[in-house]
């Protein structure tokens, strides 16, 4: 059962449900006891009430949520904008701001910005407004 566990230990004479959720990285733990609910049945539909509530005040992360969040291994510091290299024909090393994101079908986009042409910190900025226009078309369906 999605969120609830059934906790029977004799020894602590302890027979409950436990509820517990995570939502935005917040934790919601609770307990409810057969002894206070009147039994095993009653406490776990309060229990299952309590899960309820719990669920339709506090939403899971959209996917535009995801897709802004910054990891830790993030270098830009901006999500979905990384710096590359790539050996070029002649040996030479060239860099590259590459803005990454995921289209209306799912498919997995992405688009370089040399630095060669644009320069460091032009090349970043195009990066980053690419991949912000990107961001903002993103329609706000819910992550599965």
């Amino acid at each position: 059962m999605y969120g609830i566990t059934r906790i029977d230990n004799d020894a602590n004479r302890t027979h409950s449900w436990h509820v517990q959720l995570t939502r935005k990285g917040l934790q919601y733990n609770k307990h409810f006891s057969d002894g206070v609910y009147g039994g095993k049945q009653k406490a776990l539909n309060a229990a299952k009430e309590y899960r309820k509530s719990i669920i339709s005040k506090h939403s899971h992360y959209t996917k535009k949520d995801v897709c802004s969040k910054v990891r830790r291994n993030n270098q830009s510091g901006i999500p979905g904008v990384g710096k590359y290299s790539y050996n070029g024909r002649n040996g030479k090393l060239y860099w590259f701001w590459l803005a990454y994101w995921t289209d209306e079908n799912g498919s997995r986009r992405q688009r370089k910005f040399m630095i060669n042409t644009y320069g460091e910190d032009e090349a970043f900025d195009h990066a980053v407004k690419l991949r912000q226009k990107m961001l903002s078309k993103m329609s706000e369906e819910w992550c599965k």
